[in-house]
């Protein structure tokens, strides 16, 4: 019997009867398509083991944040409060579609589809990152306030110190390019300053964008948001994308004014730092030849372009 079977009667308050039932994914969450009488619902079953733990519960408290938001999945119902079964569980409205990741994979996208996508990901973007936040960095408890006073104070402290701590124990990154970011931010403060702090998603992998027939995007695992300034978002994806038909043509379609051409390299460099040593923490031996999902190109290498680009702006 699973954890299902205990909640499908609270789940058809809300949805009607549940017809069909299939499980389609079971890694660290375990993931239900049920068909019921008033359409098809995912069912996202949250795993408890303390790893695990502040993952779910930010990402029901940022779905019901962003619920009806046409780009995030609607919420329909969730228990964070382990009564029913061991578990936090949310149900979301289901929507037809493929990942980014599978139709890269599957060179799926002709070149008109991925202008299409192109500009509806910026678009996605735009519209997540317009919710106003208070403070800087990671979020709290309330998922409407960061948890320091300074953007660049957040970014030095928690992201570039981090940085700096992986790569001196696994050197696959040159000490001068690792310890750019803290550079910087010390030498030049004043280029991250912006206006006002907004919710910025962190994760825009192509494994968490889901891509309708028509090209709508809709942004998948809501777990990752900090505080701070929407360029980061934008930088975040195309660094990951940086080099693929994809990334470029939403590189072009950003038409990023002057004044924010050194911070979106800047953020691009950081944002594949993180994710490499991320990586590195996990998998320290096989960290050098990781790359983004849907670009074959190395983290290591995607780095050092991006660090020696900085480097002749110094």
């Amino acid at each position: 019997m699973t954890e299902l079977h205990h909640i499908e009667s609270t789940i058809e308050h809300s949805t009607g009867k549940i017809l069909s039932r299939r499980r389609i994914a079971s890694d660290s969450n375990e993931i239900w398509l049920i068909e019921c009488a008033h359409g098809k619902f995912i069912a996202k079953i949250y795993d408890v083991r303390p790893s695990q733990r502040a993952g779910p519960t930010r990402e029901i408290e940022l779905s019901k944040r962003l619920n009806g938001l046409a780009k995030t999945r609607e919420l329909l119902l969730s228990d964070n409060s382990e009564t029913l079964i061991p578990h936090r569980f949310a149900v979301y409205k289901y929507i037809e579609g493929q990942t980014l990741f599978a139709l890269l994979s599957n060179e799926e996208l002709s070149d008109g589809r991925l202008d299409v996508v192109s500009n509806n990901i910026a678009q996605m973007i735009e519209a997540v990152t317009a919710i106003e936040a208070e403070l800087y960095g990671r979020l709290d408890a309330t998922v409407t306030r960061g948890t320091v006073s300074s953007w660049a104070a957040f970014l030095l402290n928690d992201m570039a110190g981090k940085i700096e701590e992986t790569f001196r124990r696994n050197p696959i990154v040159s000490a001068d390019t690792y310890s750019l970011p803290r550079q910087m931010l010390i030498s030049r403060p004043e280029e991250f300053d912006f206006s006002g702090p907004k919710l910025v998603p962190v994760d825009l992998n192509t494994k968490n964008i889901l891509v309708a027939e028509n090209g709508d995007v809709t942004l998948l695992d809501l777990k990752s948001f900090v505080s701070g300034d929407p360029l980061y978002a934008y930088a975040q994806f195309y660094a990951c994308m940086k080099g693929t038909p994809l990334g470029e043509r939403f590189l072009r379609n950003l038409a990023l004014a002057t004044n924010e051409e050194f911070r979106f390299a800047f953020y691009g460099l950081l944002s594949n730092l993180n994710v490499l040593g991320y990586i590195a923490r996990l998998e320290a031996g096989d960290a050098c030849l990781a790359c983004p999902w849907s670009n074959k190109a190395r983290f290591v290498d995607l780095i050092a372009e991006r660090a020696t680009h900085l480097k002749g702006r110094r």
